[in-house]
């Protein structure tokens, strides 16, 4: 999601057991993250003249930068995405 923020973990976690929630798991999926990006990527580039017809040049580059990044985020972990259970 373009211009999203993703907060650490450890403010999350803190923000929901201060609101009263119980945190019950916490799984990472920053390597699934990468990879579906990266699948994304490939997708994208293997239909690169589809997606320029059905939007235009500069949102496909800014799609392809976007995705490549945040794969490449996520790989070397300066970016992490964690799902959480909370009651």
């Amino acid at each position: 999601f373009p211009d999203g923020e993703l907060l650490p973990i450890s403010t999350s976690l803190t923000l929901a057991e201060e609101a009263g929630f119980e945190v019950r798991d916490v799984e990472c999926l920053r390597e699934h993250y990468a990879m579906t990006l990266r699948h994304w990527v490939e997708r994208l580039e293997n239909n690169l003249e589809e997606a320029i017809d059905l939007t235009c040049p500069v949102t496909t580059r800014i799609w392809r930068i976007y995705m490549a990044g945040s794969a490449y985020s996520f790989e070397t972990g300066r970016i992490g995405l964690y799902q959480t259970l909370m009651v």
